[in-house]
């Protein structure tokens, strides 16, 4: 899951924010590989359907 969330984030035109960490090389190396994966509707539907928009407050 985390390939394809950072895939969709390099393929998307803006990205406000994007955080990424990991604690093992086994897991930075999958990281990695994620700039060569290319998103298909599905997987973009896939990645987007949890998102709720939420109210940004104390500004």
């Amino acid at each position: 899951m985390a390939q394809l969330t950072l895939a969709w984030t390099l393929a998307e035109d803006v990205v406000f924010a994007s955080a990424v960490g990991t604690t093992s090389l086994t897991k930075l190396a999958g990281l990695i590989a994620a700039v060569g994966i290319e998103s298909s509707g599905d997987d973009v539907k896939h990645v987007e359907e949890p998102y709720r928009p939420m109210e940004i407050t104390g500004h």
